[in-house]
């Protein structure tokens, strides 16, 4: 709980205004997207817009936190502060981890639906308009099957790709934002021509059904994704273990 409290203490300012970020911003999203004439129009692809543009603010700036949690790392004075806590490698990223995937994940989701009344209220009170507040509940996947696993793949999706820039973090002194970013678009790259080849071979050989999912064909994906997460943390926990070895050598 202490190295929760100094990391907090000493990343504050990073941390609230990386918050206060992602509120303003889907906030500004939900009203300007309450507003315009798509809600009226067509609500479905109104709220498919809202959210899409939420994902991509939640997307972008997980993986900018992430970037930033080894800041300290970056110059030989505080990471000496950092190496000399005592606490090990394991502590160290286990506590930026809390406040970087599960922190960050929670407080989006509890902004988007901040922001999503802010909407509501604006536009029903205020412009005399009449709209409903996105259903976050059925969104995620309680109730019903294909919402979850919507969620699921987003949710799993942004956890592969904030897990490089949390490594990035560690591993590179400058710049690691951008070199991790080409990193992650060179090998997903990879992955998706991996992924286009052998769903042409499944399908040529009748695999799979026309209009019908066949979710064991993505298991092998998902195991491949879950993997790199589990191997970039780790990695991440070896370079910091390394990093305090040579410093104390």
């Amino acid at each position: 709980m202490w190295l929760m409290k100094k990391y907090f203490v000493e990343n504050r300012g990073t941390l609230l205004m990386s918050g206060a970020f992602v509120t303003l911003v889907m906030m500004l999203i939900a009203v300007i997207n309450g507003l315009s004439t798509m809600h009226k129009s067509d609500p479905d692809f109104g709220i498919s817009t809202e959210i899409g543009f939420m994902l991509v603010v939640f997307g972008v700036t997980g993986c900018l936190i992430a970037s930033l949690a080894f800041r300290q790392m970056w110059d030989n004075k505080s990471a000496t502060g950092v190496l000399m806590t005592p606490a090990t490698a394991f502590e160290q990223c286990l506590v930026r981890w809390i406040f970087v995937v599960p922190g960050f994940v929670v407080w989006s989701l509890v902004s988007a639906m901040f922001a999503d009344m802010v909407k509501y209220l604006t536009a029903n009170y205020v412009f005399g308009r009449e709209l409903s507040m996105i259903p976050w509940l059925r969104l995620s996947g309680i109730g019903e099957a294909e919402y979850l696993i919507n969620s699921y793949t987003i949710l799993l999706i942004f956890l592969v790709t904030q897990s490089f820039y949390f490594l990035g973090s560690v591993v590179w002194r400058k710049h690691n934002f951008v070199k991790t970013f080409l990193v992650v678009g060179l090998l997903f790259m990879a992955y998706f021509c991996v992924s286009a080849i052998i769903t042409d071979i499944y399908a040529n050989s009748g695999y799979i059904s026309m209009g019908k999912r066949d979710y064991l064909l993505y298991a092998p994906f998902q195991i491949l994704l879950w993997l790199t997460v589990i191997i970039n943390y780790t990695l991440t926990v070896m370079r910091l273990r390394e990093s305090d070895i040579i410093h104390r050598l």
